[in-house]
């Protein structure tokens, strides 16, 4: 599920909590 968020940093802080295991995957 790593490339399931791929968000700009924009959008960071709105997927911070919703998954912010796949963001640290994403980058």
């Amino acid at each position: 599920f790593c490339n399931e968020y791929a968000v700009p940093k924009d959008q960071l802080e709105h997927f911070k909590d919703v998954t912010a295991h796949d963001i640290v995957c994403s980058q």
